[in-house]
Parts: C-alpha cells; structure tokens; sequence
C-alpha cells in the first residue's frame, strides 16, 4: 500500500510513521525502502503513557517534536494524520484548506459521533478520513498531550470495539478538554468523502461516485489493495479533465444541519468555518458580490417595477407565451457550437441567447448584446445569472 501511495498521491512533505521496534510487523521497514519514514519511539524513550489506547496523543506529541526539530511547527501551515489505507486527493485538500487562516486552531475532520448516558453526543474525526490540525492549533498540541497523557496515564485499555477510532476520539477529547476545540466538519461528507470500513464496499461506492465530480473528493478509503489506490488515482485524475467542475457540496448552500436518530441537532458547519468557505471565491466574484451588495443596499426587492406592490398593466394578446434567455460566450468555439446546436434542435422564435460580444451570423437575429454581462465560468453561473 505503501509503494502505491508513492506511485500515486504522495507528496514532497508526506513521511510514513512507523511503530516501535518491539510493535513493528517483521519485514515493515524494508517493505518501506526508499520512503521517507519515522519511528515512533517508545514510552520508555519518551516517559509518556505505554497504552495504545492513547496512541493517537503519542503521535501528534510526537510529531510536534519533529516539526521542532526540523525548524519549528511554522514550517507546516497544516498537518494531516492518515491511514495507510486511505487515498488523499492532496491537490483538491490544499485548495479546501487554503480557504482556512491556518494561524488560528483548527482541527478538522469528516466527523463522527460517540455517545455517552446523559451527555451530548461528543464530535471526532471518522478515522478513514483522516484528522488535520492547523498551524496555530499545533502551538498548543505538545502541552496539552503531555497533560492528558499524564492525567489519563491510568487508564489502560480501549473500551470493546473501539480500537480502530479510540485513538482519534481520546485526543479529540483532550483537545476539547484543554482548549474547548471541537473536531469540525470542512467539507460536505457526502460530495467529499468515500468513506467505509468493509472495503469491497468502499470501491464500489467509489464506482458509483459521478465520473465528473471525482475530482471533488478529498480522501477515499478503506481501501484493499495497492490496485484500488491506483484505481482510484487513475479515476480522479480522469475526472480533471472535465474543467469549471463547481466542487460545492449541498451543505454550503445555506445554514444546513446534521441530527441523528436520537434527536440531537447541531450546525453543519461551525459559523466560523461556513463563512470562511463562503467567501472562499475567485476574487474577481467577489468584487462582483460587494459590487452588487453596495448597489442594493436600501432597496426593497419588493417595492419598484416587477413587484406585487405595483399595480401591473393589463395583460396583451399579442404578448409572448415564454420567453427562454441562454447566457452564451464566444470565448471558445465549443461554447459558440453549443448554443448553435440548441437554436437548431429545440430553439423557439422567443429564444434569445445573451452575451457581451456576437456569437455567429446563425444566432445574431436572436442574441441580446448586454454590456454589463459577466462571462463567468460554469462555477460562478448563478452570479452571472443574478447580474442578468
């Protein structure tokens, strides 16, 4: 699994965390040759709880350490903890975690749910999915895992059936419990994320997955076999070929929710988050939004021409049933060739197609030239659309 991550999503900053000597399956490192690895060190090395059940405090303390080391934690805006079992869309992740101030403390994840008599569901990363912490959340990890580490020291086993996420959940909640930093979602799970833990069913969900929006996906897993990874690298980058693919999940369109079974309701996304993903746009779409935002600003939508208020003229025989406007662009001949083979096969007489600029001799008759028209990409449509 390991060479084929090499082969396909691997990175200059990716490192291969191996356990320690007396954990460590025989044969692991030399399966490992020419990778970039690290050696978990043991708690009589380091003096911090032995249990594997906080194991996942061990690594980010460990892992704090190297960043020291190698220059200090400011080398790394963001860390992400993954499993060898999981492919990550590294292009797609920086771009979803450049919409994020990474000074600030974040820990991000696709997020899970556990459960306990009498208290609110507690949030952590789903383990497939992989846990990220930001530059400025790293600034307190080393402290606070050397608390909890010490105060949980007794503790020494994992609750039954939780091995394969405990170690997620137990730093989750000593984040929670030091800092009040949650485990937040930063992506629509359902859009982003291929996530089980049987994984014939993973490839076959992965399958199943629209071809186009592959590319939208930032970690699939679990998966089975060095060929799934491969398989699935090969499908995303397939899908890179289809271009102004918008990767905006259902849950960014407003204020969204999650709630589960037992009634418990909490906000999709936490405010801070939502409205960093909101303005995460092309700057030129946003000089347009505040454009338009100061143009509008005191103007009631439902005063003016076109309103209720306003007493309409009485309706005209002569007037046309539907009117079907087609925002167009001459910016490739591809676009030009679209919009002429919809005037050829389904155009009607009130059909106007509407660009800055003529498209072709076969559309001038129908074509409204606007001079305030954006020519948006597929992605900012609705803002071209609003414009109109």
């Amino acid at each position: 699994m390991a060479q084929a991550i090499r082969d396909t999503w691997m990175t200059n900053h990716t490192v291969f965390v191996v356990p320690q000597e007396d954990l460590e399956p025989p044969g692991l490192v030399e399966q490992l040759h020419g990778l970039r690895i690290t050696r978990m060190p043991g708690p009589s090395h380091d003096g911090l709880g032995a249990s594997l059940a906080f194991q996942g405090l061990r690594f980010w303390r460990y892992v704090v350490g190297l960043l020291d080391e190698g220059g200090g934690h400011g080398k790394c805006e963001w860390v992400m903890k993954a499993p060898v079992s999981s492919y990550v869309n590294a292009a797609a992740l920086e771009n979803r975690l450049a919409c994020f101030n990474a000074s600030e403390s974040y820990y991000l994840g696709a997020t899970t749910a556990a459960y306990s008599p009498g208290q609110d569901p507690f949030m952590f990363p789903h383990n497939q999915a992989g846990s990220i912490a930001s530059r400025g959340l790293l600034e307190h990890v080393a402290s606070w895992s050397d608390y909890c580490l010490r105060s949980w020291g007794g503790h020494d086993s994992t609750p039954f059936g939780s091995q394969a996420f405990f170690e997620d959940y137990a730093f989750a909640l000593c984040l929670d419990d030091m800092g009040k930093i949650g485990a937040s979602n930063y992506a629509d799970i359902d859009t982003s994320f291929v996530l089980y833990e049987r994984t014939a069913q993973t490839s076959s969900q992965f399958d199943k997955h629209p071809d186009t929006l592959k590319q939208c996906l930032l970690v699939v897993g679990k998966l089975g076999s060095a060929e799934d990874v491969r398989h699935v690298h090969d499908r995303v980058l397939w899908s890179g070929w289809h271009t102004s693919i918008p990767c905006i999940g259902e849950s960014q369109m407003g204020k969204f929710s999650i709630s589960d079974q037992m009634g418990n309701k909490k906000p999709y996304y936490d405010e801070r988050i939502r409205l960093a993903l909101y303005y995460c746009k092309a700057p030129d779409m946003m000089y347009l939004e505040r454009e338009l935002s100061a143009r509008l600003d005191g103007l009631d939508p439902r005063s003016g021409q076109g309103s209720l208020k306003v007493e309409t003229p009485a309706s005209v025989n002569a007037r046309r049933h539907l009117c079907i406007f087609v925002p167009s662009s001459p910016r490739k001949q591809k676009f030009i060739a679209s919009a002429e083979a919809a005037w050829r096969v389904w155009g009607t007489n009130d059909t106007f197609f509407v660009s800055r600029l003529p498209l072709s001799p076969l559309l001038d008759p129908q074509t409204f030239l606007l001079e305030t028209d954006v020519d948006t990409d597929y992605a900012h449509l609705p803002v071209r659309t609003f414009l109109l």
